[in-house]
């Protein structure tokens, strides 16, 4: 990816900070890890129950929304992760939301958990809130050899990513909105998912009635039933 693609994104999810966050800052965490090579890189792991190197593990890796910071998102995936025995990981933005710094500390950050740890490269789920979902978005199409399986939750989906998705391999994407978002209307949603089918992704497009701009609460098994039964679609080759 060329930095001015990261700029386009950076503009985007720039705009979405200026509505109000819904979390805290982060909190001292036994979880909480930094690169070595970049202090202000830092993240939430979580391993799976009883893991053994000997076995690869899918991963999740979650972003949080403008105003937040991965703990949130370690909250909403933490007991579903568990049970299903995955990792996840949950980056920070340095800031208030993502900037072009933060992207490129994601690749990072996941190339660095994937070399240390026993995970399955091609099952990879990315999923992001709000701004996070604009970079849900943006990395699935800028890097489609990377991300797989992408889950944008209460995203906006901008023009400038139009470029990328005429170039982007088809990829798995669930999305979800809520009907009764005030801060980026449900048409985002529904838009954003027709536009992917189109250009041959397989999109499953969930609206959540009673919801506004948020994560999908007790949403979380059915997203990784789901992300299961992608991933093993693909290895049967159905």
């Amino acid at each position: 990816m060329v930095r001015s693609q990261f700029w386009v994104l950076w503009s985007i999810v720039g705009l979405m900070s200026l509505t109000p966050g819904w979390g805290e800052e982060a909190k001292k965490d036994e979880n909480l890890n930094r690169l070595p090579s970049d202090n202000q890189a830092t993240y939430y792991l979580l391993l799976p129950p009883g893991y053994k190197s000997a076995t690869t593990y899918p991963l999740i890796v979650s972003l949080h929304g403008a105003g937040e910071k991965g703990d949130r998102m370690v909250r909403y995936w933490k007991e579903a992760a568990a049970q299903r025995g995955f990792f996840l990981c949950c980056p920070n933005s340095e800031g208030f939301t993502w900037s072009t710094k933060d992207l490129m500390r994601i690749i990072k950050i996941m190339e660095y958990v994937e070399h240390f740890y026993s995970i399955d490269s091609q099952r990879v789920l990315l999923n992001g809130v709000s701004a996070g979902g604009a970079v849900t978005y943006y990395l699935g199409l800028a890097m489609p050899n990377q991300f797989h399986y992408l889950n944008p939750m209460s995203a906006g989906f901008s023009d400038a990513f139009l470029p990328l998705l005429k170039k982007a391999k088809p990829a798995a994407a669930y999305i979800t909105h809520g009907l009764k978002d005030n801060v980026i209307p449900p048409s985002a949603g529904s838009d954003a998912a027709k536009l992917l089918q189109l250009n041959g992704f397989d999109v499953t497009y969930v609206e959540r009635p009673n919801d506004g701009h948020q994560v999908p609460e007790g949403e979380q098994e059915t997203i990784l039933a789901w992300f299961e039964n992608k991933c093993e679609s693909k290895i049967i080759g159905k």
